[in-house]
């Protein structure tokens, strides 16, 4: 299939994510967000628009389909990373739709291998108010249709289900909004003060989504020195990690008595809450935050690339200081562990690069798939990070709007 639109890093295509335009075996990480269940209907989307199906078990079923392709397409020792969100019954009943597909997958032979929460900085704003008396209001302009624009969530029509929270950030443009004034007077309010009786059902409002890590076996290519966080300022000055306790190994080292931070960083934790939103300006209200796609990529692609007759990709040479110790407590107040001791934290530093196979052959970057790719996100952050990238999408709206994206990022060098 020719591409609909090629820079040379990337390739955008405008198929079916169930028939992948790819050979065999060629993709080193994907990283997606299909359409959520029931939420909206994306521009350009037919009888094979995934999100659109009338039950939640057909809406599983053609993920399961999706992921059978990209496991095609994924080598052997590669990652695919999901994002996907929850919907709402009509009945107020949370469908569980993310576990539902992660178990789906499983039992259809992907390793789970670990799960993911994305905290929000931004959450979407939802109606949620609980049992409450309020001032009696009518009606002084109607609200327009807000679903027909995407705007709005609608889980299986139910018209209180939440906006769908792909990354959105914004106000709701005024011409979709409901104005009132107080009531001057009716009988629904007349025996209670003007006041009228709202039984809001209440429960929190959703500020994460969840990331899966989904491999084809336990051989993966990953590199987790790549994506180590570190704590903040305030965090190292008190001296104390997220549980309340000094000097955690692997976290901290005590130097000249106070806390340090270890140089080389700690593993990055289950909840990433270092991902910013970012507002987008053209008609897509699910484009997710390019540090998403960003840590996914660096954790399961090399930095340095691959081997360009079989694709493996070069590995980290690191050189571990101050590791191994084994005596714990402390003696004459200096504490010691596996990690470090107070005189000489622990640190981690990268020498170089090795290939992991024994080809004498050119060096290529790594390739990043996102088969549900939208307005190019994925595959901004890989050209970005200097990665080759493949986008495929159905809707031609949103590959136009990914050409132009892409188009403004400066190739980096060597691409």
């Amino acid at each position: 299939m020719k591409a609909y639109w090629d820079n040379g890093p990337v390739q955008l295509y405008k198929a079916d994510a169930r028939s992948i335009p790819l050979p065999d075996q060629s993709v080193h990480c994907v990283v997606t967000s299909p359409p959520y269940f029931g939420l909206r209907v994306y521009k350009d989307n037919d009888d094979r628009g995934i999100g659109l199906e009338s039950t939640v078990e057909d809406y599983i079923g053609n993920l399961v389909e999706v992921f059978r392709e990209v496991r095609r397409v994924l080598r052997d020792d590669g990652v695919a990373w999901l994002n996907l969100g929850d919907s709402y019954g009509d009945a107020g009943d949370r469908l569980g739709i993310p576990e539902r597909v992660v178990l789906a997958l499983q039992a259809d032979g992907w390793i789970w291998r670990d799960t993911i929460i994305w905290a929000k900085k931004s959450a979407m704003p939802e109606s949620l108010a609980g049992w409450r008396f309020e001032r009696c209001r009518v009606t002084l302009q109607s609200q327009k249709s807000a679903s027909s624009a995407g705007l709005y969530a609608e889980g299986s029509g139910n018209p209180t289900a939440r906006p769908g929270s792909g990354g959105v950030t914004g106000k709701m443009p005024e011409e979709y909004q409901t104005k009132y004034t107080d009531c001057p007077g009716c009988p629904k309010c007349a025996d209670n003060d003007g006041l009228v009786l709202r039984r809001g059902s209440w429960r929190t409002t959703q500020a994460h989504e969840y990331i899966y890590m989904l491999t084809k076996g336990m051989g993966y290519c990953a590199d987790g020195e790549a994506v180590k966080t570190r704590l903040s300022d305030a965090t190292l000055a008190d001296g104390r990690n997220e549980r309340g306790q000094r000097g955690t190994q692997g976290e901290y080292a005590l130097v000249n008595g106070n806390a340090g931070f270890n140089p080389s960083g700690a593993n990055r934790r289950s909840v990433w809450n270092d991902i910013s939103p970012e507002p987008y300006g053209g008609s897509h209200f699910a484009t997710f935050p390019s540090d998403l796609p960003r840590i996914c990529i660096q954790a399961s692609t090399s930095e340095r690339g691959c081997c360009s007759e079989c694709g493996s990709q070069w590995a980290r040479v690191v050189d571990h200081k101050n590791m191994g110790i084994t005596k714990s407590g402390t003696s004459n107040g200096m504490r010691t562990g596996l990690y470090g001791t107070q005189d000489e934290p622990a640190s981690t530093s990268t020498l170089g690069w090795r290939p992991t196979c024994n080809h004498d052959a050119p060096v290529i970057p790594a390739t990043v798939l996102d088969p549900f790719s939208g307005t190019a996100t994925t595959c901004r952050a890989a050209q970005k990070l200097g990665r080759r990238a493949v986008g495929v999408d159905i809707s031609e709206a949103y590959l136009d709007q990914a050409v132009r994206r892409l188009s403004a990022v400066t190739l980096p060098m060597g691409i």
